[in-house]
């Protein structure tokens, strides 16, 4: 039995169990491995009842393992282990799973690890393998990891380090015309002395100010959550001032960024903080009191982690006070627990403590949610407190429709009939398109019904939709956009018509393989492709891999891709431009003549500073082209020849000063190599 077999057999279950208590699993899957295998699985099980109780009750059959555990389980696998397709494969899943069972069990009392955030323990394993040698002999064993707790303490000073860094290139890289790309997609709801308040509303603007940390909504694009968030509600991102003695009282910070979501606040590290830390107090302070209405609302619903005292009444007589204990769970939900039991048969007390909190009418009377006004008076406040109402209120038409009207969510606490109800349903789906999974199955075919609700929905929804529609072409052509996966699962038809290719291949060349027979030999389909999205170089037919104009539009989208054009085409010196011009570090794959040729070496250095170490000996020499590499990157002069680095005349030209002295500390050790390897040979002083 090899690793994979004995944890699925073994471990398997368990983690099953755990990602099927989990929302988020069915978007993991769809975000991290495009696996619609195990997101078909993962949705039959959620709606298999059965099979759930046979999971608990550890009495599965042979055809519960093939059509559910099997799939799922693989899903999680290659979101989790990045020894999937290495020589020593899987040689991390045991520990993963075991790990993963313990994070999200109960008893243990670990916090649960969000199906969304599994690619993370792919990426902190990729880490640990890369910094091995930066630790103790004892941690480069995974076995010495009791728990991922344990993993990420060990990891996460050499991760911190790392990411300010690449934060520090990136922030170097990114010229004007990109920077002010990304501030034009970013609102700035307060800038001051106390720091920053932002509002990213795209995707590029959430990764560039979410820097290292570890935010989904921060990440790279195949696991990147944020329009999912976004859809709900914006993101709101602190950036406080902190004070020297704060650095050194609060050392696990790296970035000191935080940001808040759905009423939530998460620190760099993506965990919700117990309390509001002072940097963060003065900033939401200092925002507050610039007065916007609308600034300050959101900033409480963020900010709002301060602890209080508890303010209960002392005075039992006071415990049965309508407007004292309204003023007392006001300051302290603690002072739940005084309340006199008279009060939870009070209509007036109790719909005051639903505008606190919905959940507080858990601890109303059955008579009180049995009663027709007073449900629709905390209905007409909020739409969750439909979820409280007795099924007989639930199925009362005038009540559902205040709550659908207020969110279409709320139809999931309607009665059968009612999500039957051809009326209500259209204003539920209108109002919130996520409503639509909440409808009977006979309306879920209506066509009218889902293409209101495809308007707004979510990708992942969107897909499961279209899968339901799959020669529409007008309900295909809105889904591909949001969900390009769904090219599988549509018409051949469908999968023939340009139009649809285009957009589902430009979000992912891969897609091709969904396509109709021979599309990749269409150049114009291709070529349209190429204009988006490059890799699609990698997917054409081998004919069109020698079209002069595909490659060109393809390392015009991104000059890495010239890496898949013909050995022809990579010493097309036109070609070999445009792709530096794009990115720098495609010099490396240009032919060897023209790394030798002044013109593409000067777009590629002054795109990157560093692709200086890919130019031909004789232009490292050059001081035109050495400077401009200096001007892009300052570190580039690591990768000046050797008779520059001694020529005192072009050392101190301009700024150069000041390079050479970054060179020496911050690239010490490549300097180092490259002259201990010729210093000797070529009769120069030691520097």
């Amino acid at each position: 039995m090899n690793r994979y077999d004995f944890a699925c057999a073994n471990m398997g279950p368990a983690v099953v169990k755990n990602l099927l208590a989990d929302d988020t699993t069915a978007q993991a899957f769809e975000m991290a491995t495009g696996d619609s295998i195990a997101t078909q699985a993962y949705e039959g099980a959620r709606d298999d009842l059965a099979f759930q109780q046979r999971l608990e009750t550890n009495k599965l059959t042979a055809d519960d393992l093939k059509t559910y555990l099997v799939p799922i389980f693989s899903g999680f696998a290659c979101i989790t282990d990045p020894s999937a397709k290495k020589s020593s494969p899987w040689k991390y899943l045991q520990w993963i799973c075991r790990t993963y069972i313990e994070h999200n069990n109960e008893e243990t009392k670990h916090f649960n690890i969000l199906s969304e955030d599994l690619y993370k323990i792919k990426d902190d394993l990729k880490d640990f393998e890369a910094f091995a040698k930066q630790m103790e002999t004892k941690k480069r064993s995974i076995a010495n990891h009791k728990s991922y707790a344990h993993l990420r303490a060990c990891i996460t000073p050499l991760q911190q380090k790392r990411d300010r860094k690449r934060a520090e290139k990136e922030k170097r890289r990114l010229d004007d015309k990109k920077l002010a790309k990304i501030t034009n997609e970013t609102t700035v709801i307060y800038d001051g002395p106390e720091g920053k308040i932002l509002v990213p509303h795209t995707a590029d603007a959430s990764i560039y100010w979410g820097q290292e940390t570890r935010w989904c909504t921060a990440a790279e694009r195949s696991t990147n959550y944020f329009r999912t968030y976004n859809e709900k509600e914006p993101l709101w991102l602190y950036m406080p001032s902190v004070k020297g003695e704060e650095r050194a009282m609060f050392s696990q910070f790296s970035s000191f960024k935080f940001t808040g979501t759905q009423g939530k606040l998460y620190d760099e590290e993506d965990n919700n903080p117990k309390y509001l830390y002072p940097f963060l107090d003065r900033l939401i302070d200092a925002a507050l009191k610039t007065g916007k209405p609308e600034l300050t609302k959101l900033l409480k619903k963020y900010g709002g982690y301060k602890t209080y005292k508890k303010v209960a009444p002392t005075d039992p007589d006071l415990w049965s006070d309508r407007e004292t204990m309204i003023k007392a769970v006001k300051n302290d939900y603690m002072a739940l627990d005084y309340v006199d039991s008279t009060l939870w048969a009070d209509a007036g007390f109790m719909i005051a403590m639903a505008n606190i909190n919905v959940k507080y009418l858990t601890r109303a009377t059955p008579v009180l949610t049995a009663n027709e006004n007073f449900i629709k008076s905390v209905v007409a406040d909020n739409w969750k407190a439909l979820s409280y109402a007795t099924p007989e209120l639930q199925a009362k038409k005038d009540i559902v429709k205040i709550a659908v009207t207020q969110n279409g969510c709320a139809l999931e606490y309607a009665a059968d009939t009612l999500q039957d109800d051809r009326e209500i349903v259209k204003i539920a789906v209108t109002q919130n398109s996520d409503a639509f999974f909440h409808i009977s199955a006979k309306l879920e075919q209506d066509r009218d019904i889902a293409l209101i609700a495809l308007r707004k929905l979510s990708d992942h929804y969107a897909h499961r939709v279209g899968k339901r529609f799959p020669d529409d072409e007008e309900i295909i052509r809105l889904v591909i956009p949001k969900a390009p996966n769904l090219l599988e699962h549509i018409s051949d038809r469908l999968k023939a018509d340009k139009e649809i290719l285009i957009e589902a291949l430009s979000a992912d060349p891969g897609y091709m393989k969904y396509a109709a027979k021979h599309t990749n030999k269409d150049k114009e389909l291709m070529l349209a492709v190429a204009k988006n999205n490059g890799y699609v170089l990698e997917c054409v037919a081998p004919s069109l891999k020698e079209d002069r104009d595909i490659v060109l539009a393809a390392v015009k989208q991104n000059g890495l891709y010239i890496t898949y054009a013909t050995e022809k085409l990579r010493a097309d010196k036109e070609i070999a431009l445009a792709a530096v011009k794009q990115n720098g570090m495609a010099l490396e794959y240009a032919a060897e003549h023209l790394k030798a040729d002044k013109d593409i070496v000067e777009a590629a250095v002054k795109e990157e500073g560093t692709a200086l170490q890919f130019a031909d000996h004789t232009l490292r020499a050059d001081e035109d082209i050495v400077f401009a590499a200096y001007t892009s990157d300052e570190m580039a002069l690591a990768y000046a020849s050797l008779e520059l680095r001694y020529n005192n005349s072009f050392k101190t030209k301009g700024t150069l000063t000041r390079g050479w002295n970054n060179v020496a500390q911050g690239c010490k050790e490549l300097a180092c190599e490259l002259l201990e390897k010729t210093k000797t040979k070529m009769g120069f002083p030691s520097p």
